[in-house]
Order: C-alpha cells, then sequence, then structure tokens
C-alpha cells in the first residue's frame, strides 16, 4: 500500500512521431517515444524505464492506447 503515480509528457514532433518521459512508480522513469497510426484512433508507445533503487534491471513498457 502507499502512494503512486504515472505521467506521461509527449512532444509531437509530425502528425505521427511523438517522444518525452516517462515517469512510473514501482518502475521507473525513462524515454517515452509515441507513433499514431494515421486513419485509426490507435496510438503505439514504447517506454524504457530506469528504476531509482540500485541492482534493479531497465523495465520496457509497450502499449496500446485507443481512442474514441
Amino acid at each position: 500500500s502507499g502512494g503512486w503515480y504515472k505521467a506521461e509528457y509527449n512532444h509531437a514532433f509530425s502528425k505521427v512521431f511523438g517522444a518525452g518521459l516517462h515517469p512510473q512508480s514501482y518502475k521507473g522513469t525513462g524515454p517515452r517515444g509515441e507513433i499514431n497510426i494515421p486513419k485509426v484512433p490507435l496510438k503505439l508507445w514504447v517506454a524504457v524505464l530506469f528504476p531509482t533503487k540500485e541492482n534493479q534491471s531497465p523495465n520496457t513498457m509497450i502499449g496500446l492506447r485507443l481512442t474514441f
């Protein structure tokens, strides 16, 4: 139990590509990339999170976001 957080910052470099930062509790903080699939309300994103605690491996997160 305790506090939990997740934030997503994304800067769109074009209508298709974006990049930013992804901090999340218990996972870490790291860069985030996003691809918007044209003509479909779907986004694919990938983040590599580096933990704040020592002796832990980086976490890779992959997700799909559907907007309707």
